[in-house]
Order: structure tokens, then sequence, then C-alpha cells
């Protein structure tokens, strides 16, 4: 039988390319941030801004959502690297085992018979060494 954290850290293993993508969606969500806040300033004549109360308000709102999309990047970066750092205790060909199970989503049949392992031998070995990784 499993323990509560080995199954709590397949959990997140099977949520890393999640985690990834958000990433990604979130750093283009910011670039369209500043995309949008470059067009908000007016010519530069004689270096005097010129903003309209509506624009000030709108940079506000557009810089509080770039913060707030940072924040959730961080928390991401830092559930991937949390997940990199168990990863990186196991053996490598258990790590690469687990990996494509868990995020590339690959049968378990296949992935043992690639490394000369019963079903439940593949099985056995992978939560053996998440287990010890966790310790």
């Amino acid at each position: 039988m499993q323990s509560d954290e080995v199954r709590a850290f397949k959990n997140e293993l099977s949520n890393y390319d999640y985690y990834r993508k958000r990433v990604e969606a979130l750093n283009e969500l910011i670039e369209i941030c500043y995309h949008t806040l470059s067009g908000l300033h007016s010519p530069d004549f004689q270096n005097i801004p010129v903003h309209s109360p509506a624009d000030l308000d709108k940079r506000d709102r557009l810089y509080a959502e770039i913060d707030k999309h940072r924040a959730n990047i961080e928390k991401a970066t830092r559930k991937m690297d949390e997940i990199d750092e168990v990863l990186n205790k196991m053996p490598r060909k258990i790590r690469i085992a687990a990996y494509r199970v868990y995020v590339q989503k690959e049968t378990i049949e296949k992935v043992a018979r690639e490394n000369h392992y019963s079903k439940k031998g593949m099985w056995y070995w992978i939560n053996k060494e998440i287990q010890n990784a966790l310790k």
C-alpha cells in the first residue's frame, strides 16, 4: 500500500505539464499587458507625459494584473522545482520511467517492456524510489 506522501507526489508529478503550460500562458498574458501599457502613453512632447485619469486607472489595473500573474508564475515554478528536486534524488532510469508514465502519460506496459520489467515490477520500483526520494 502506498503512503499518502507518495500518492500526493504522484499527483503533483502528473500535474507537472499543467504547471509548465501555465507558466507559458501567464508569460503571454504579461506580454499582452505590457503591449497594452505601451499604447497608453501619448507621444513625448518636451518630456511631459500626458495621461488622462482613465489611462492612469487602466495603467494601475494593468500593473496589478502583471503582479498577480508574476505571483502565479512564481507559485507554479516553485511547484515544478519541488518536483524536480524529488525526481533528481531518484536513479536516472526510474526517474525517466516515472516522468514518462506520469507526465507524458505513456502506458506502464510500454515503459516496463522497454526497461525489461514486468508491469507490477515497474510500479513497485517507481513507488519504492519515490518513497526513498521523499525521505
